[in-house]
């Protein structure tokens, strides 16, 4: 009898845990959670954890059960204040499902830490779907990018996408989508992780007008709610350390958050990040040097006015024959940075050479005629009084501040320091001098350098070797500091030889040496940039990929496809039923008309090409075996179903199978007897 009690107890124990367990998918070893299953993983998770989750579906589903958002919305602990009116009084954290599964501690944290945090704001925990996902062509279904278009009152919200990365400290990423978060939702991070201990750095550093030049690689779910105008800043979390500090930190921030003072949105401020030290600065901060530097500028270039002597005269005098060089470089290096794109995509189709090649072609044969345009300047000219050169660069220098300083005004300290260092090389006319003062103008391009080699998005170096003729201008009237500091050195080679009363011969031949030398050097610092990211980008790419996925096409009978019409008062409603076969990571669905668009209307959302005369029905990833699609059909247009559908082999193969039905036009219709 004690036997068959013990034997009851435990099976009656197994069985009600098994009912505690019920509808929560078991996490096999090797067996990966995705599609529904991931779904309600999540929903369990969190109602496990005390929280009452909502489903928040991706599209018009019609009868389909297609994976979904999963929000859960916290209000305020106590009533909003109308001292907080203006500001921003609702806060998105934002993780995705694959994350909160794979770091389920992380998130556990957070959310016991929420049960007794007192807020003055609301808090909308979304955990997304479907932002992982292979480009395997169609429209992407990205979760945050849906749950961000759908929020009614963008101007009541601010964001914090959670994700995860390799890297061994926590980075902060505060731009994307050509803009920046504001001051005062960094700050407050930053000051949540330094106050927990946590180490962490910030992916731009000071450097935030790289974001907004769009030449960072920003994080793609915090651009989701950047474009449409809500403040958001991406923080990736190392998924080597120790996850649950992180989580504490994450949670310190969320306690330490209040809705004040959230109503700002400043973009072009700097903040220097050193170890544990922070320095901000401003845009008021910004404008107030700009415009103090202006004064200052202007009025040093003044100084021919002020003093009369005969070498003033005489540099004012060289200044008036030199001044044509200036918009001569800019037009000739717009043009040549214009006329070597060709060069550059005929190259890379010959050789397949990677993007970074390209550029640095594009940058020699710009350099090169240049050289070659001011030899030929200073062979019919002569070489002029060497202040006129240097007067002519400041002038330059100080232009560069005004116009790249509209272009961003973050990024006058950039073109402020090189002014700097410009005036403080002009006196100084020895070859040496002329030499060290090209080598510090580019101190100042030290970080942004740094930081676009580590960090760039790849479309930047396409759209740099392929842009525009305006782009091209830009980057000439960049590089003019540059250009016209070598035609000082070359002016200074040329007075020297003819001190010497070196030879034609021995004149040629030096400038030979001296041009290929300094193409060398050109060549070797690029090069030097290229071999210090390799493997960043594959030969001839234009975008860095992560993960290279293989797509092998098979006609096997896996994927199937039917279609049934159904005539009710002169409306014929056709059902289009999709059988997957096994699990798929991708389907596409589309109807393609002969002489027009098929689809008039359907409860199952859809997008309509008229040009093409194609209505697509996107599907979330990792749908369910059995997918059905009705619509109100135009039945005079004859129509072409085609079902694409990837099934996922391995990481790094995935097989493509199509289905094709086709459905003859039919004008005669008949009525359905009820």
């Amino acid at each position: 009898m004690k036997e068959i009690r013990v034997f009851f107890s435990l099976s009656c124990f197994i069985l009600f845990s098994a009912l505690l367990n019920a509808g929560e998918p078991l996490l096999q070893p090797g067996v990966k959670l995705r599609g529904l299953s991931l779904c309600k993983n999540t929903e369990n998770f969190l109602f496990s954890s005390g929280f009452t989750p909502q489903k928040s579906d991706l599209i018009k589903s019609g009868t389909n059960e297609f994976p979904y958002n999963i929000e859960v919305a916290l209000p305020a602990a106590a009533e909003k204040s109308a001292e907080l009116s203006g500001n921003r009084r609702t806060l998105i954290l934002a993780f995705t499902m694959e994350d909160a599964l794979r770091f389920r501690n992380y998130v556990s944290v957070i959310l016991s830490s929420l049960k007794k945090m007192q807020r003055d704001y609301d808090l909308v925990l979304l955990f997304s779907y479907g932002d992982f996902q292979s480009d395997n062509g169609g429209d992407r279904l990205c979760g945050t990018d849906i749950f961000a278009e759908n929020i009614d009152a963008p101007d009541d919200c601010s964001a914090v996408s959670v994700s995860f990365t390799a890297e061994k400290t926590a980075v902060l990423i505060p731009g994307g989508a050509g803009d920046t978060a504001p001051s005062w939702l960094v700050k407050r991070l930053c000051d949540s992780f330094a106050s927990s201990g946590l180490p962490y750095r910030i992916r731009g550093g000071s450097l935030g007008s790289l974001y907004r030049l769009r030449i960072l690689k920003a994080d793609e779910r915090a651009s989701f709610f950047l474009q449409r105008g809500i403040p958001c800043a991406g923080i990736s979390i190392p998924e080597e350390a120790d996850i649950a500090s992180y989580g504490a930190g994450t949670a310190e921030f969320l306690s330490a958050y209040s809705s004040e003072g959230t109503g700002s949105w400043d973009r072009h401020y700097i903040v220097f990040h050193a170890g544990k030290t922070q320095w901000w600065a401003s845009e008021q901060f910004i404008v107030v040097c700009f415009i103090a530097v202006s004064f200052i500028s202007l009025f040093m270039l003044s100084e021919l006015s002020f003093i009369r002597n005969k070498r003033r005269t005489e540099i004012k005098h060289d200044v008036f024959r030199l001044w044509y060089i200036l918009p001569v470089t800019v037009v000739i290096s717009a043009v040549c940075f214009q006329v070597s794109q060709p060069l550059t995509q005929f190259l890379y189709h010959i050789f397949r050479i990677s993007i970074l090649y390209q550029f640095i072609v594009k940058v020699v044969i710009t350099f090169v005629i240049n050289t070659l345009l001011y030899l030929f300047i200073v062979k019919f000219q002569g070489v002029l009084e060497e202040r006129a050169y240097a007067y002519l660069l400041t002038v330059d220098s100080v232009i560069n501040i005004f116009i790249f300083s509209a272009v961003d005004i973050s990024l006058f300290f950039l073109f402020a320091a090189e002014y700097v260092i410009v005036y403080i090389f002009r006196p100084f006319k020895k070859t040496n001098m002329l030499v060290a003062a090209f080598i510090a103008m580019m101190i100042p391009y030290v970080p942004y350098i740094r930081q676009i080699i580590s960090y760039a998005d790849p479309a930047f170096f396409g759209s740099a070797v392929y842009s525009g003729f305006q782009g091209n201008m830009l980057l000439s009237i960049g590089s003019l500091p540059f250009l016209f500091q070598w035609l000082r050195i070359i002016a200074r080679f040329t007075e020297r030889w003819n001190y010497y009363e070196t030879s034609a011969s021995g004149r040629r031949i030096l400038s030979v040496i001296s041009f290929s030398g300094a193409t060398a050097v050109i060549i070797v610092v690029f090069l030097a940039g290229v071999s210090r990211i390799s493997g960043y980008f594959k030969p001839g790419s234009e975008r860095r990929t992560q993960n290279a996925v293989r797509i092998n096409r098979a006609d096997d009978a896996v994927l199937s496809c039917s279609s049934s019409d159904r005539t009710f008062f002169g409306d014929t409603t056709r059902t289009i039923s999709v059988d997957l076969g096994k699990e798929a990571e991708r389907c596409i669905i589309s109807v393609n008309g002969m002489n027009g668009n098929s689809v008039v209307y359907s409860d199952n959302e859809y997008k309509s090409d008229k040009t093409k005369y194609t209505d697509t029905f996107p599907v979330p990833v990792w749908p369910p075996e059995k997918i059905t699609v009705s619509y109100v059909a135009d039945v005079s247009v004859p129509a072409v179903v085609t079902v694409t559908a990837f099934y996922r082999e391995t990481d790094s193969a995935c097989t493509m199978r199509t289905y094709e039905v086709t459905i003859p036009a039919s004008r005669k219709q008949t009525v359905e007897k009820t």
